[in-house]
């Protein structure tokens, strides 16, 4: 998968780029959007997985208390891999 420029211009290492409206970073938005490319690419180039929204939520929880699995399926598994 190819980032597009405008990930490849927000997302640098940890950053967590929050909205004044809604308190949510791109990771966060995209997971709420299923945007599952997106979500990997982020995480690639590394978002911060365990941030938390403003309301205290990280990435996951949003994605598996929407019922996106499949996005969550992709936290998991490149948190993991980069954490190891």
């Amino acid at each position: 998968m190819e980032c597009t420029a405008c990930i490849d211009d927000v997302v640098s290492p940890r950053v967590a780029v929050y909205s004044q409206s809604d308190g949510m970073d791109c990771l966060h938005a995209a997971v709420a959007n299923q945007l599952k490319s997106v979500v990997e690419c982020l995480c690639q180039r590394g978002a911060a997985v365990d941030a938390c929204d403003s309301s205290s939520e990280p990435a996951l929880w949003q994605a598996v208390s929407s019922g996106a699995y499949e996005v969550a399926d992709i936290l998991v598994r490149l948190f993991t891999v980069r954490s190891v």
